[in-house]
């Protein structure tokens, strides 16, 4: 009889060992066997018969960083838009992006589509854990001059970088989680300044010299997140600015400098009532006129003039700022 207990009692002992070996290993094997990553790189180009022949760039996208400038390069292409894509995750062994993804590139007649959609008929959310990095590239050849709207329907932030004498039309650009960056020195800007970030995300705007074709309209938007304003104006602007920014919770900056004669500002700011900060600020502009003080619905809103505003080209720009506080350097010299 000890014997048979014995026995039995190595079996249960042997098998409740194989049990602690196997099932772990079991575990380990189905979770990882699954695992993948997926790495692309791809270029789309439009190359029309006169290179430089381009009316608009569109980009839709639900997800991604998108970066848009300029290649001083001799190429043979107006636009060239560069995807680099990569996820890693479960469920991804042998697949590939086409499988999470609707990809769009449409060109004709001189405006380019480029559209990538996650597909509807995946969760979403479980597509959006395996994303590593979404980059959209986009190289415009120098002599394009083009309108530009650029939409990220659910996470991404986009720049746009406008350099030396190169020119550009309209800008739009609209997301719904993420950042906006202009960075526009010594071009040419032929149209209006869109920015528009829906939930959170923070709008920057820097202009140094820049010069206009025509009168230019700029609406700057963000629900919750900071406006950076930067302008640095040594020459003639060749037209107007009018422009309406508006934070509903967030802080600005607004740096100007400007030096030239033919160059005027008028700002109107709504700050924070009783702002002390912001009272403090105003006795350190260089080159306006004593601000006007006017109260609206409760709210103080401050008129600001250059001494030498009205002149041949002049920034008008609203601001508007429920809840938050100002950074204010702003010199006219």
């Amino acid at each position: 009889m000890a014997n048979k207990i014995t026995l039995a009692i190595s079996i249960i002992v042997i098998f409740g060992m194989s049990l602690i070996i196997s099932i772990p290993i079991f575990i380990i094997s189905t979770t990882l066997a699954p695992y993948g990553k997926i790495e692309e790189s791809i270029p789309f180009y439009y190359k029309p018969n006169n290179s430089s022949f381009m009316k608009e760039l569109n980009i839709n996208t639900d997800i991604g960083e998108v970066e848009i400038g300029y290649t001083y390069e001799p190429v043979d292409y107006s636009t060239r838009v560069e995807l680099n894509l990569e996820m890693l995750g479960s469920g991804l062994a042998e697949k590939s992006y086409f499988d999470y993804f609707d990809i769009v590139w449409q060109n004709t007649s001189g405006i380019v589509n480029f559209t990538m959609q996650l597909k509807a008929s995946i969760d979403h959310a479980e597509v959006l854990s395996l994303i590593k990095n979404v980059n959209i590239t986009v190289t415009l050849k120098a002599d394009v001059i083009c309108d530009v709207n650029t939409l990220i329907s659910f996470q991404g932030s986009v720049d746009i970088t406008v350099p030396w004498r190169l020119s550009i039309g309209n800008i739009l650009v609209n997301v719904s989680k993420g950042n906006i960056n202009y960075y526009f020195s010594n071009c040419i800007i032929e149209g209006g300044i869109t920015g528009i970030t829906q939930e959170t995300g923070n709008i920057k705007l820097k202009m140094n010299d820049v010069e206009y074709k025509k009168n230019s309209l700029w609406a700057l938007t963000t629900d919750i997140g900071n406006i950076v304003i930067e302008i640095n104006q040594h020459i003639t602007m060749g037209e107007n600015i009018t422009g309406t920014i508006t934070t509903n919770i967030g802080n600005y900056r607004l740096a100007y400098l400007d030096s030239n004669v033919d160059v005027g500002a008028h700002f109107i700011l709504c700050p924070n009532p009783n702002d002390a900060q912001f009272q403090q600020q105003l006795t350190q502009i260089v080159g306006f006129e004593e601000p006007d003080l006017v109260v609206v619905d409760g709210n103080d809103i401050y008129t600001l003039k250059s001494n030498d505003y009205p002149t041949l080209n002049n920034y008008n720009l609203s601001f508007s700022l429920p809840n938050g506080y100002y950074d204010l350097n702003i010199q006219n010299i």
